[in-house]
C-alpha cells in the first residue's frame, strides 16, 4: 500500500486510511463470494 500512495503521490493520513479501508472491504467481499460460491458448488463450507 505504501509503494500505491507514494506513487500517486498521497501524503494525507486521511486519504491514506480511506483507501486502505476501501481496499480491504473489496478484499474481504471477494474472498467472501468465493469461499461462497465454492460452498454452493458443493466444496468446503464456510465455518465461523
Amino acid at each position: 500500500m505504501e509503494q500505491y500512495f507514494c506513487a500517486n503521490g498521497i501524503e494525507d493520513d486521511a486519504i491514506n486510511v480511506n483507501i486502505a479501508v476501501i481496499y480491504f472491504t473489496n478484499v474481504a467481499l471477494l474472498l467472501w463470494h468465493r469461499r461462497s460460491t465454492d460452498e454452493k458448488r458443493g466444496g468446503t463450507a464456510i465455518k465461523n
